[in-house]
């Protein structure tokens, strides 16, 4: 009996691990959907003729609120987005430095842009080079998290028939 409740435990345990890392790539692939729609948010208030430092007053993104990335843009604004690739957050929160350093150029851009018209261009450009980054990443990473479930779900089950 003391053996079938080890077992139990232990392919439970390896169980939540797969879990676990599927909910992280998970994570990873809301947190750069979550960017993205920042971007095309920041379009449309520029489009909307929305003075730069207005554009952020009403944005809210549950994802970036999870990872915390929400208070910065409250406390920097658009500058923030420097922020992922100059002290690491962006790694942390799943983006690769291609992607942080798409996003920190799309700041440094905006922040330099002179005109409603040619920032309106730029975060078209930005915001279709980000999706393009992103859309390319997401069917692997969503595969990857499928896999991880799955071999959780199997190792689970080989480890339990295993031990008993």
């Amino acid at each position: 009996m003391l053996r079938f409740f080890g077992a139990a435990f232990v392919s439970c345990a390896v169980l939540v691990g797969g879990l676990l890392l599927e909910n992280a790539e998970m994570k990873k692939i809301r947190c750069r959907e979550a960017f993205l729609s920042l971007l095309n948010y920041i379009k449309n208030m520029v489009n909307a003729r929305i003075p730069p430092e207005r554009i952020l007053e009403n944005f809210s993104d549950k994802e970036l609120e999870r990872c915390g990335f929400q208070k910065e843009l409250r406390d920097h604004g658009v500058k923030a987005l420097c922020i992922l690739k100059e002290n690491g957050s962006g790694e942390r929160m799943g983006l690769s430095a291609r992607e942080a350093d798409i996003l920190c150029e799309f700041a440094c851009a905006f922040s330099r842009c002179p005109t409603y018209g040619d920032c309106a261009a730029m975060c078209e450009k930005y915001a279709s080079v980000y999706g393009f980054l992103i859309s390319e990443k997401s069917p692997k990473q969503k595969s990857m998290a499928e896999l991880y479930r799955k071999l959780g779900v199997i190792s689970s089950a080989a480890v339990f028939v295993i031990l008993i």
